[in-house]
């Protein structure tokens, strides 16, 4: 699929000889260093496909002027397993800025994702300019805790480490996905990983823009928690981080204090799984997270997505007053509406109305803003709070909470 905006530049995916004018264009852009980003996805991403890279091609001077790429993942929300397209490795050539080219490329990856059946795109954009694309902010990203070195408490003389913390490698990745699990048993939204990802997880080295290093720990051969290490924004960077108990935090804290004295960085930790873990971890700091950023979202098919989020509206029915429920919801996005209809608290189905049929709703979101109702990033009291037209009958203010409640998750770029 192309377009021709003019007489040289062509808008189209890529194919197998546009490679290495993709990686000039990186390189140009955004630098040498993230070379091994785009080596990682074309070489080690298992469903990658050339087709999946879209680029602004100037055939009289035989290079790209503008690139991005489209990944693939699963995205799980209290169980639901939404399929998502990730916009990655965006940029323009300078001299050929400010002439709506990531506009026309962004077209082209919306309509790839649309054959792909997939409800849901985001990206980890540059503030503000991914709002004119239709996007808007709604899954948390990148809260932060700096750890003074000095704070880390030092291990006793004759005393060992209460838990053995085991490097994962390709051979034992499966041990990472069990801790991962009990890891994501305190998350609302996180990443779908599989064992056929371990590759491409695991293919770069730490203090590389792709390196990730990933540890298990063990008491007595049993999972007692998990996280990661990754070099990023001048820190050694703790991710992804889930303990049993609390009383395992210094250990992972030395372990990445021996290896941020060898790199000369700086200590950082990413919000944790479990807000009684983050209590702790800034008691010991004696700091506090940062607000952090968000994922851009956009959401092109509200009824295929509600579809597909049943078994989670389904989950929140089934463990609150509303169990058993026979009833509808009757949505209003202004422009479009959408009636989720219950029997016995199982969905029976998602309607999709006209503008003409909205004059009976119930829970009344505008375009976009139903983003951050529906993938938990604000609940209805504070979106009801901040934007004059989101408003709900009073009867079913208590059925939107249960079913569209605030959730804690983690959605990193990389995992």
């Amino acid at each position: 699929m192309s377009e021709r905006r003019s007489e040289s530049i062509e808008f189209r995916e890529a194919t197998k000889d546009d490679i290495p004018q993709i990686y000039d264009h990186v390189k140009a852009v955004h630098g040498e260093e993230i070379i091994p980003v785009v080596e990682r996805i074309f070489n080690h991403k298992s469903d990658f496909v050339i087709e999946d890279n879209f680029i602004a091609y100037d055939s009289e001077k035989n290079l790209v002027a503008s690139y991005l790429c489209l990944l693939r993942h699963t995205m799980l929300i209290d169980g639901a397993r939404i399929p998502m397209a990730q916009m990655e490795i965006v940029g323009t050539l300078p001299e050929y800025r400010n002439r709506g080219y990531i506009r026309r490329l962004n077209q082209l990856f919306e309509k790839r994702a649309s054959l792909y059946e997939i409800p849901l795109f985001v990206i980890a954009g540059i503030p503000y300019y991914y709002r004119e694309l239709g996007y808007e902010y709604a899954i948390p990203m990148l809260s932060r805790l700096i750890v003074a070195k000095e704070l880390i408490p030092k291990l006793k003389s004759g005393v060992t480490e209460s838990a053995e913390i085991i490097p994962i490698d390709t051979h034992n990745f499966d041990l990472f996905l069990e801790a991962r699990k009990q890891r994501n048993s305190f998350l609302n939204i996180y990443r779908d990983i599989e064992t056929s990802d371990a590759t491409y997880v695991l293919e770069g080295e730490l203090g590389t823009e792709t390196g990730l290093e990933l540890q298990v720990l063990l008491n007595e051969e049993q999972i007692v928690g998990m996280f990661n290490i990754e070099v990023s924004w001048g820190n050694l960077q703790i991710e992804e981080l889930w303990v049993e108990d609390v009383k395992y935090i210094p250990t992972i804290l030395r372990y990445a204090k021996k290896k941020a004295i060898e790199r000369e960085l700086a200590i950082a930790i990413e919000f944790p799984s479990n807000p009684e873990i983050a209590i702790n971890l800034e008691r010991l700091a004696q700091s506090r997270f940062t607000q952090g950023y968000a994922w851009y979202t956009k959401i092109p098919n509200m009824k295929q997505f509600l579809e597909l989020l049943a078994p989670a509206l389904e989950n929140r029915i089934d463990n609150s007053r509303f169990k058993d429920y026979t009833g509808d919801l009757r949505i209003s996005c202004f422009k479009e509406g959408f009636v989720i209809q219950f029997e016995k608290g199982v969905v029976e189905s998602v309607e999709h109305l006209q503008q003409i049929h909205l004059k009976d709703m119930e829970l009344f979101v505008p375009p976009k803003v139903i983003n951050q109702l529906v993938l938990g990033h604000f609940s209805y009291k504070e979106l009801d709070e901040f934007y004059p037209d989101v408003t709900a009958t009073s009867a079913k203010i208590p059925l939107v909470n249960v079913l569209f409640p605030k959730l804690n998750g983690n959605l990193r770029p990389e995992t």
